[in-house]
C-alpha cells in the first residue's frame, strides 16, 4: 500500500471543503481528478515516487474505510474524514461513532506507518 499517498488524498480532501464536496458527490472522479492534479505535488516540486494502486483506488472510489483502514490508512485522518460523509446516516454522533468502531474492530490495529 502506498500509504503516504492514500493519507495524503484523505488530508486534503478532509481539510479542503471544495474538494470534500466533490468527493461527497462523485468519488470516483474525484479520486482520478486528485490524482492527476494533487497527487504528486510537493509544494512547487513535484514527485512521481508514490501511485495509488488499483485496490487503494478502488477503497477510495466507494469510501470504503472499513477496507481503507484493513490496508493500513492513518486512523485518525481517515475517521475525520469520515465524519462528514457518514454523519446524515446515524440517528447521533454517537452512535455514527459505535458502528464505524463496530466494523473497524476485526481489523485490530493496523500497521499504519508510511
Amino acid at each position: 500500500m502506498s500509504r503516504y499517498l492514500v493519507d495524503k488524498f484523505l488530508y486534503r480532501v478532509d481539510r479542503d471543503p471544495a474538494w470534500l464536496e466533490r468527493y461527497k458527490a462523485d468519488p470516483a472522479t474525484c479520486v482520478a481528478d486528485w490524482e492527476a492534479t494533487e497527487a504528486h505535488a510537493l509544494g512547487p516540486e513535484t514527485t512521481s515516487a508514490h501511485t495509488l494502486t488499483g485496490d487503494e483506488r478502488a477503497a477510495l472510489a466507494a469510501r470504503d474505510y472499513v477496507r481503507l483502514y484493513a490496508m493500513g490508512a492513518h486512523p485518525f485522518v481517515l475517521w475525520t474524514l469520515m465524519i462528514p460523509l457518514l454523519q446524515g446516516n446515524f440517528p447521533t454522533p454517537r452512535e455514527m461513532q459505535a458502528e464505524y468502531a463496530k466494523r473497524i474492530a476485526p481489523h485490530g490495529r493496523p500497521d499504519f506507518r508510511t
